[in-house]
């Protein structure tokens, strides 16, 4: 039987982390909240809009749920404008081997800003696109990663997550899934981040798609 792929969208299929972060502190700011860079490298990205509220609300901002979105819109809207797919994983989509989606912490309008440009509903049918917002609890809880694996016919122990968030690499843990840490767009230093990585779990460390690749046909032998 083959595997599941399971990829998440920000930082692996594209490199929007650094754009999203930068953005993140403009288009706060707006709406009256101040936030660094770092408050958004440490408690936003990766999370979904939930997680994100829960944690604006942590720090003592003015938030709620619908200022979150529109944020988060504004966001995909600039993202959208610079976005490109990662060197080399057009290979991996390509392969027969495995059957693919994405799941990801944007919500529907973020995940259409981001596929419309790099049209990738070549290889991703909307069947085959899950977002946060389907269900009850976001990364870092399994649910989403879950409902992805239910609705593409597979069981945890024949999926693959492919992540780069310390949120994202924990859902897919508690789902009890095999794991890919993606590490080159992270924000942090990789050296420590690799650290926190390994005290997770058990998790494969790559640093490009090529070594993905490598990697993924070797876990489906």
């Amino acid at each position: 039987m083959k595997k599941l792929i399971i990829w998440d969208f920000d930082g692996v299929i594209a490199d929007t982390e650094h754009i999203a972060t930068d953005k993140y502190v403009e288009f706060a700011e707006e709406y009256g909240i101040s936030l660094t860079r770092d408050n958004v490298i440490q408690y936003i990205i990766g999370k979904g809009q939930q997680k994100q509220l829960e944690a604006l609300l942590s720090l003592g901002k003015n938030a709620n749920a619908d200022i979150v979105k529109q944020i988060n819109d504004k966001i995909s809207e600039a993202v959208n404008k610079n976005i490109s797919l990662t060197d080399g994983i057009e290979d991996i989509f390509k392969l027969k081997e495995f059957d693919q989606c994405v799941a990801t912490g944007n919500s529907l309008n973020g995940i259409k800003a981001r596929f419309e440009p790099l049209n990738l509903e070549r290889y991703f049918s909307r069947e085959k696109v899950f977002s946060a917002s389907f269900v009850a609890h976001g990364k870092p809880e399994p649910d989403l990663f879950l409902y992805a694996a239910e609705k593409m016919n597979y069981t945890p122990k024949d999926c693959i997550v492919v992540e780069d968030s310390i949120y994202g690499i924990t859902a897919a843990i508690k789902a009890n899934m095999t794991v890919i840490a993606y590490l080159e767009h992270i924000l942090y230093d990789k050296k420590e981040y690799i650290k926190k990585i390994n005290s997770l779990g058990k998790v494969h460390i790559c640093n490009n798609m090529i070594e993905v690749k490598d990697l993924l046909l070797v876990l489906n032998k």
